[in-house]
């Protein structure tokens, strides 16, 4: 219970960057069990604030179905893919340009 408080307090008081210092890896550890989706979708939104969407699409795709945070998970997921795309899309439109 108390990592579910700090993990939706983390959230609240708008700290992603101190989760984005978190070891994914901790996250399959059996003890994580009842933070782990939650986890994933924060550290999800931390990638995907800084721009690294790659990362942020790969923990957005962990949340479990059951989870209270797949919705969510699964929104952002899309809207990566979308961000992602269109920056791509820049890319492409000032290659080749002289300034």
């Amino acid at each position: 219970m108390a990592g579910r408080a700090v993990a939706r307090a983390a959230r609240d008081l708008g700290i992603l960057n101190l989760i984005g210092t978190y070891d994914v890896s901790a996250l399959d550890d059996k003890k994580m069990d009842e933070v782990r989706d939650e986890l994933f979708y924060l550290l999800g939104r931390h990638f995907y604030s800084k721009g690294e969407f790659d990362q942020a699409i790969a923990l957005f795709t962990r949340v479990d179905i059951n989870s209270e945070f797949y919705i969510k998970a699964k929104f952002f997921e899309g809207v990566t893919y979308v961000r992602k795309a269109r920056g791509q899309a820049g890319r492409r439109g000032v290659q080749g340009r002289s300034w």
